[in-house]
């Protein structure tokens, strides 16, 4: 295992869902505390995808539910992205609660 990061610079794609995933995940946090722990959360979650950016291959391998998949976990929530090594591109593709069945 590489926990050296990859000096090569990534491309990185949020999908629609993943876009909304964060949207919804911002509007259920202001509804159940507050906007500054909303805005605070989904900060923790953007600085979980500059870890997946440094090392894309250290989040588990979910490549038995689609190909390419992997996952990196923020406290509550699993942050699913696809990473194409060859093109050094990630699409973020979801952003699940862990107790989701996946």
């Amino acid at each position: 295992m590489n926990f050296t990061s990859d000096t090569r610079i990534i491309s990185c794609q949020f999908n629609s869902k993943s876009r909304e995933d964060i949207q919804n995940i911002w509007l259920y946090s202001v509804e159940k505390w507050s906007v500054q722990k909303a805005d605070r959360y989904i900060q923790v979650i953007f600085e979980e995808v500059q870890y997946v950016l440094l090392f894309p291959t250290l989040g588990k391998d979910f490549g038995h539910v689609r190909e390419n998949y992997r996952s990196s976990k923020v406290k509550l929530h699993l942050i699913f992205y696809r990473f194409n090594h060859s093109l050094n591109e990630i699409e973020m593709v979801g952003i699940l609660q862990q107790r989701m069945d996946i």
